[in-house]
Parts: structure tokens; sequence; C-alpha cells
């Protein structure tokens, strides 16, 4: 049975609607200075306790850590949330205040899809190792979309975000922001090595965007993405970095053994890689017969 979306973008609305009697909500509080009232909206939040569908978009909002736990607290009241998307950008959270938001994520039992955007912020590694010890626990998880780019996570904090998602046994689809961050060759390497030990991801999307990744991160990450077991549509976004000729070929070879590969986003522009030997790229994955669906962007528009 499809479930009507209430939509607020306005809280004294939102508090004085029936809010136990909500499904399906969407709230958008984006740039309306929620700070001192993030509370309230908590509060609000908490007695929504039928929910199995909730939107909240509070992004450019100054949320200081005490705001982010409010917050976890109410979702965490919330038993029957099974898709959850909350759009926290922009809005000065740190390590401590993610790690109060993924203890309240791990209340949410039977949660099985999850959007979480926490780009711009201040999380760190340790923020984000905290963050994906947490989902490591959320055991019905199926669709996982994460943004933490722009938030200084280094390798370790790279890496146990791969290594908790591996342990997302029915974790199929994945996509993972990691824009504008310090996880360099190492980082990229770890990252796909530990979500390589995921047997159930079909559908992987991974954003490293200006991570300063060369030749050997290229190579060693696509390496690993051969290594996946059910791995049938990729999107590989390593745009603005510092791969050249060699990591082209690397990145050809290893592609073209993924065994289930059906479909194909390879970003690579703002690079150094030259042109002779992009077309040399293109036409060696062209050549993958079991491949129906292939993108390619090699030049920034």
């Amino acid at each position: 049975m499809l479930q009507e979306k209430k939509y607020f973008d306005n809280l004294e609305q939102l508090q004085n609607s029936s809010l136990d009697s909500h499904n399906f909500l969407e709230i958008d509080l984006r740039f309306q200075n929620l700070d001192k009232l993030t509370k309230n909206f908590a509060g609000a939040i908490a007695k929504c306790t039928n929910l199995s569908a909730l939107v909240i978009i509070l992004s450019s909002n100054h949320i200081d850590e005490t705001g982010v736990s409010d917050l976890g607290t109410a979702l965490a009241n919330c038993n029957n949330l099974k898709d959850l998307k909350l759009y926290l950008g922009y809005c000065q959270i740190g390590a401590q205040g993610v790690q109060n938001l993924g203890f309240a994520l791990e209340n949410c039992k039977i949660l099985q899809n999850l959007t979480l955007f926490l780009q711009n912020n201040q999380i760190g590694s340790q923020g984000a190792s905290d963050l994906s010890s947490s989902l490591s626990k959320c055991i019905e998880l199926q669709r996982l979309n994460i943004d933490l780019s722009s938030n200084q996570i280094e390798l370790k904090g790279i890496s146990d975000l791969g290594s908790a998602l591996a342990k997302c046994s029915k974790l199929t689809t994945l996509t993972i922001y990691i824009r504008d961050n310090k996880i360099s060759d190492k980082g990229a390497s770890s990252l796909g090595r530990e979500l390589a030990k995921s047997s159930t991801i079909k559908n992987l999307a991974l954003y490293l965007q200006e991570n300063s990744i060369s030749n050997q991160g290229a190579s060693n990450l696509s390496l690993q993405l051969a290594n996946f077991q059910n791995l049938q549509i990729v999107t590989l976004g390593l745009s603005l970095n510092k791969i050249g000729d060699d990591g082209a070929v690397c990145l050809g070879q290893n592609l073209a053994n993924i065994p289930f590969l059906t479909t194909l986003a390879l970003l690579l522009y703002m690079n150094k890689i030259t042109d002779i030997q992009l077309k040399k790229l293109r036409r060696k994955i062209l050549k993958l017969k079991r491949l129906t669906i292939y993108f390619e962007k090699f030049k920034r528009d």
C-alpha cells in the first residue's frame, strides 16, 4: 500500500500536526538558523513513533554537538523506520556529534535504506571511524548512500568505513562520496580491499575526486574491484586526482576482470592521462561483451 507523504517546511506547523499519525514524513528546514530550535525539532520527531519513512533536510544550519545528540535521541524512538534520509551538510558537526548520531542509527533495528549526507562538516577520521562502527550494526541495511566529502578524513577513517560496511550482510547497493579528503593512494587501496570482503554488494559507486590519488592508488583500487564476488554495476569517480597513463592502463586491465560487470561509469577528467591513453582505455572497455551500459567523462565541461 502506497503511503501518503506529509511535507513540512515550517517547524511550528510540524509541532502542531498529529505527530503520532505520520507514516511517511519529509521535513525541509534548511537555511533556517535552526541552532537554537534543534531541541524543539527533535522533540517533535521523537513523538512520530509510527514513521516507516522519514526525510530530514537540515543542511546549512549551525547544529552543535548537543543538537545532533538531541536529534539522534529522537530518531532512536522511531522504531519502525525502514527508510531514512538525513541531509546534514554544512552544519559544523564534529566527531562527537556524528558518534552520537551513529548510536541512534544502531537503535533503528529494521532500517533497510539509509541516505546520510554529512558533507562539509568537521568529522575527521575519528568521527568517520565511530560512525562506521555504528553502521556495521545496522544488520538489515540493504541500500546506503553516504556523503562524507570535505571532512578531513584520512587513511584510518576510510579504512574503517570499508571494513564496517563489508560486515553489513544484506547490503546490495552502496554509494560513497568521499571527495576532497586526505585518503590518497593508501586510503583508496584500503577502501577497495575492505569492501571486497562483502559477498552481497552488486551496485557500487565510489566518488573519490580530489584525494591526491595517483597511479598506484588507481591500480590497487581497481584491482580490488575485480575481487568482488557479485559486483555488476560500478561507478568510479576519480576526477581531479594525479592519475597518469600507467594508472589508466591498470584501470583498463583491472576493470575488464570484474567477472559479472554489466554497467560501468568512469569519471577521469582533470588527471594526467594523455588523450592517446584515454582512447586506448575506451577501446579496452568497449571490447567487453558482457558490458551493456557504459558512460565516461574524460573531459571537464
